[in-house]
């Protein structure tokens, strides 16, 4: 099984090649709208990496208390 992480960036046209090259069968993708995709660059996203799952995933939806930072 392959996996494509794409980290903390936006939709990009080598993610066709990653496509190509690679197949991934999952994806994750940071879907948060602010300094990631949004809903509609994570779906481009999908048509150009063609996975067969798509993990939505971005850390500034979660966010932790100053507490749980630190540590």
């Amino acid at each position: 099984m392959k996996l494509y992480h794409a980290g903390d960036t936006a939709v990009f046209g080598d993610m066709q090649i990653i496509h190509e090259l690679y197949a991934p069968e999952i994806a994750m993708l940071p879907i948060g709208d602010h300094f990631t995709m949004g809903p509609r660059e994570a779906a481009h996203a999908c048509m150009l990496l063609k996975p067969k799952t798509v993990i939505p995933c971005t850390l500034e939806r979660f966010r932790c208390s100053p507490d749980v930072r630190a540590n």
